[in-house]
């Protein structure tokens, strides 16, 4: 059993673990007004779990050494919220830790270099760049593996998001920057490869009208057209093309250019007149239409700003300003 003191900055756990067979480190924590919780680190793949009021997380199995990382602030507020009881969400807002009391491995394996600190953004950075790299399948994606049916459209799992390789392929272009390892450019590279693949072929692309190109966050049939998601993957798309060598930039700046044109000709669409669509589903499924919550809508401002300040199209700046009237009472004319 091993005691460190913490002060209440103190919440990120790092250690490095060797395997020799299951493995349980169990991480007893003080908080205010003296409660004691345990959050254990178990060797299987179970995501998550609360038994007896204690805090169970996976962290899978693999050979050799690895480097854990692990914010116990949020592993406990999360356990808690997973209790879903009335005593523990209450808790879970007021909660703050106070002690690490102790670190104890349980089972085969080796631990070492325990240390505590305020905070571990750059481990954190790494790690999910590591995960996606790790991780990527032979289309160049990572596929979400759940069911999911919107209106009459079902995706079975191993479909693709075009606002997941977005954002992942602004972490993998962050994470070249950083590092210089070239590992990350590839990955993001490869992952431009399902926006040229059809949702029937697992990729993420969808054509307005045969005309106009949109990446899907949802590939459903029929295309459903989903703006924040859209504008996502361009931003995904941008950093690559400004990241990706001269000779290697060519197929993310097409992908990214197409986007731009397809957003200029579609966004009017998106239009209600006192707020903005979260899709078009009124316009390809038949469905009622479906507008933006106000966070949603505010998002779409945020986003447009952004792809004025990055192309300066003046219909980015114009519609952004009249969508912001919108959220302060405006409508449009009436005849």
């Amino acid at each position: 059993m091993l005691h460190l003191d913490s002060s209440l900055k103190n919440l990120v756990i790092s250690f490095d673990l060797k395997l020799r067979g299951a493995v349980q480190i169990t991480v007893v924590v003080e908080s205010d007004h003296s409660r004691v919780h345990k959050i254990h680190f178990t060797t299987n793949r179970e995501l998550m779990s609360v038994r007896g009021g204690e805090i169970y997380y996976g962290i899978g199995t693999w050979q050799g050494w690895r480097h854990l990382t692990r914010n116990l602030d949020t592993d406990l507020r999360k356990g808690l919220g997973f209790s879903n009881t009335k005593e523990t969400k209450k808790l879970n807002k007021k909660i703050t830790i106070t002690e690490v009391q102790s670190i104890k491995l349980g089972g085969e394996g080796l631990i070492d270099n325990i240390t505590l600190s305020h905070s571990a953004h750059v481990e954190g950075f790494i790690a999910a760049a590591n995960w996606l790299i790790r991780n990527q399948n032979s289309f160049g994606g990572w596929s979400i593996d759940v069911r999911r049916k919107i209106e009459k459209s079902v995706m079975k799992p191993g479909w693709h998001s075009a606002m997941a390789q977005g954002h992942a392929m602004s972490l993998l272009t962050r994470a070249y920057r950083y590092t210089k390892n070239r590992t990350y450019l590839e990955a993001a590279l490869k992952a431009t490869e399902v926006f040229s693949l059809k949702s029937e072929e697992r990729g993420v692309l969808a054509t307005f009208l045969d005309r106009y190109n949109w990446y899907e966050e949802y590939p459903t049939n029929p295309s459903l057209f989903v703006l924040n998601g859209f504008m996502y993957s361009l931003f995904g798309l941008y950093d690559l093309k400004q990241t990706a060598p001269l000779d290697r930039r060519a197929v993310a700046e097409k992908l990214f250019n197409d986007g731009i044109r397809s957003l200029q000709a579609l966004l009017p669409l998106f239009d209600s007149g006192s707020g903005s669509f979260y899709d078009l589903r009124h316009v390809t499924m038949g469905a009622s239409p479906n507008l933006a919550r106000w966070d949603y809508h505010t998002l779409h401002i945020s986003q447009l700003w952004i792809f004025y300040d990055l192309t300066g199209e003046i219909l980015f700046k114009d519609i952004a300003e009249r969508w912001t009237a919108y959220a302060k009472g405006k409508r449009a004319k009436h005849n």
